[in-house]
C-alpha cells in the first residue's frame, strides 16, 4: 500500500502528493503561500459535506486527507 495525502481544491481541481513529499515541501525554506478561506482536514463523510458547502457559499476551500491505496 502506498501512503498517499490527497489535496481537493474547490472546483474540483485534485493534486495527489506523497505523504514523504508533502512534509518535505512544508520544511522547505522557499515555499509558496497558499491562501483559502476554510481548510478541512479529514476527508469522511463529514469533513467532505462541509468541504463541499463551503465551496458552494464561495468559499476557497482545501480538503486534506490522508488515505491508503491499494495497488493493483
Amino acid at each position: 500500500m502506498v501512503k498517499k495525502i490527497f489535496i481537493i481544491f474547490y472546483r474540483l481541481t485534485v493534486h495527489k502528493i506523497p505523504v514523504g513529499m508533502f512534509i518535505k515541501i512544508l520544511m522547505e525554506e522557499n515555499v509558496r503561500s497558499y491562501r483559502y478561506d476554510c481548510v478541512v482536514i479529514g476527508g469522511g463523510a463529514s469533513g467532505m459535506m462541509a468541504a463541499v458547502t463551503a465551496a458552494q457559499k464561495g468559499a476557497k476551500t482545501a480538503l486534506i486527507d490522508k488515505m491508503e491505496q491499494k495497488q493493483p
